[in-house]
């Protein structure tokens, strides 16, 4: 055999061992599934074009793992309303010492609260608790 012919053999054998371990956990998958559902390959994932963080969004497990929304003070604090209304009362004074914390310390905002919000966007309130003071 010429080198040509080895190389294409070795690249079809590699295919069909790719093809054949997804096929496997692909039935693994759906085996340890509930019954009667369906589990999508792994390239069929990918095809779904659906955004990270909308993904993020529906897989969250709670109040505090949801993205604020800080396009506008209004924005913002309709979403602290809803972490308040929804988190528990530690959880939320734990978000409220941390806004605090990142008003005071955090140059870019300069005290100001429409520039805090906006840097704060994106962010979920677990993130926001998280960064203040381990800066």
């Amino acid at each position: 055999m010429n080198k040509p012919n080895v190389i294409l053999l070795l690249a079809a054998l590699l295919v069909s061992h790719l093809a054949a371990a997804t096929e496997e956990q692909t039935e693994r998958t759906a085996s340890e599934g509930e019954p009667g559902t369906t589990i999508a390959a792994p390239a069929e994932t990918a095809e779904a074009g659906v955004s990270e963080r909308l993904r993020h969004k529906e897989r969250a497990t709670g109040i505090l793992d949801v993205p604020l929304d800080g396009s506008s003070v209004e924005a913002f604090e309709s979403g602290l309303e809803k972490v308040r209304s929804e988190a528990s009362p530690e959880d939320y004074n734990r978000l409220s010492q941390a806004l605090k914390w990142h008003q005071f310390y955090n140059l870019a905002a300069k005290s100001d609260k429409e520039k805090l919000y906006r840097l704060l966007d994106g962010k979920t309130p677990r993130q926001i608790m998280d960064t203040a003071g381990n800066r």
